[in-house]
């Protein structure tokens, strides 16, 4: 007792922060025919958390048996086509204070437990939000990495759970929590998938949404729902009514909801692949009123005036050069990365070398290839050959 009287201040302040650092924080995961993605991940996460909770759906390989090799607490559970009834069998189980969720094909770095008792000491009781980043093929055809916004970790408590049989969304019941960016970054390896696995798994998505809509009343729900259903329907290169679905959920929602960038931006991108000008740039000009400094839009602008051959020079170096100029927000906007970098100084490369201009050219693809933008070297390379 003496030996805590003579503690300063700062070492009792320090003191209660590492007490109130050790709260418990469960990991949770649906698995299914996940052995090499659990037998890479879980030593990670077995180290670094309290407890690791895997709900297996009918796995054929390894999966359960990689995951009573590291510890885990496993579970198994028939998959009924809901991921929310999932996800919310798996919270259940847990004993945690707090609750990570994770799918076995995600990676986090070792630094994650800091930052989340970070934010559990910043914001107790809180939901929180992580950057989960993607490779993805992107509206554009390429393969990027994107950035979203996605609530992955929230308090145990009974009143908060997943809603939503798929695309499935974490709701505080109470609407009494607070929702902040917790810093954590997760890296999705899922979606780099092969041409004939992403119509398997866009059809797949199409008919749980479909099942989704029927009973689905209120406008913002619906709506996400539709700009859903819109993204499958572009893997299937159904654009026409892939639009159609953008535009009702635009109607139905609201610039404030946290998915409005995203569906802006696919609807954008749709018009701009069937090359509708007429629904294109007025759509632009009103994307611009609501996001003056998204640099995936002024991104857009560059692109599509280039691939649909419009002879406007001074717009398309404007529009790249906005990018620039805003930077890369990924804490802000849903993003592809690098539209406010790499990309938009390979594209300025690219348009100077087609004028013939070499030494500007020559400063933008250095540009991106000073942020570790392969095909900037190579057309360096190229120029100096």
């Amino acid at each position: 007792m003496g030996k805590n009287m003579g503690e300063s201040s700062s070492e009792v302040i320090e003191n209660m922060e590492t007490f109130h650092s050790k709260s418990k924080i469960s990991v949770c995961m649906i698995v299914k025919n996940e052995e090499a993605n659990l037998r890479a991940n879980l030593p990670t996460l077995v180290r670094l958390f309290d407890e690791v909770v895997v709900v297996d759906t009918g796995s054929t390989d390894h999966t359960t048996q990689v995951a009573e090799e590291h510890g885990t607490r496993l579970y198994e559970r028939l998959w009924d086509h809901d991921f929310s009834m999932a996800r919310n069998f798996a919270i259940a189980h847990a004993t945690g204070d707090y609750i990570l969720i994770l799918d076995a094909d995600e990676t986090i770095e070792d630094d994650a437990r800091v930052i989340l008792d970070k934010f559990t000491q910043h914001h107790p009781n809180s939901l929180g939000i992580t950057h989960v980043i993607s490779k993805e093929a992107t509206p554009d055809g390429a393969l990027h990495e994107v950035v979203s916004h996605i609530t992955r970790f929230m308090p145990n408590h009974p009143s908060i759970r997943y809603q939503g049989i798929i695309h499935e969304q974490v709701v505080d019941q109470s609407a009494t929590r607070g929702r902040h960016s917790t810093g954590l970054t997760i890296r999705h390896s899922g979606y780099a998938l092969s041409k004939e696995d992403m119509i398997k798994k866009s059809l797949r998505n199409l008919e749980l949404i479909d099942r989704a809509l029927v009973s689905i009343p209120s406008s913002p729900q619906r709506a996400y729902y539709l700009y859903q259903r819109g993204k499958s329907l572009d893997q299937l290169q159904q654009y026409d009514e892939a639009l159609r679905n953008y535009e009702d959920a635009t109607k139905s929602s609201s610039p404030d909801q946290p998915f409005f960038p995203e569906l802006t931006m696919a609807y954008l991108y749709d018009l701009k692949r069937i090359k509708d000008q007429n629904r294109l740039w007025p759509a632009v000009n009103t994307a611009l009123k609501i996001y003056p400094d998204y640099s995936d839009l002024y991104f857009l602008i560059g692109i599509s005036l280039i691939q649909l051959q419009v002879p406007a020079l001074d717009m398309i170096r404007q529009s790249f050069e906005s990018c620039l100029a805003v930077g890369e927000q990924p804490d802000k906007y849903p993003t592809v990365l690098g539209t406010g970098s790499f990309l938009a100084a390979y594209n300025l490369g690219a348009f100077f070398e087609s004028l013939k201009d070499i030494e500007q050219a020559k400063r933008y693809y250095e540009m991106a290839a000073e942020l570790d933008y392969q095909p900037a070297r190579e057309r360096l390379q190229k120029i100096d050959s």
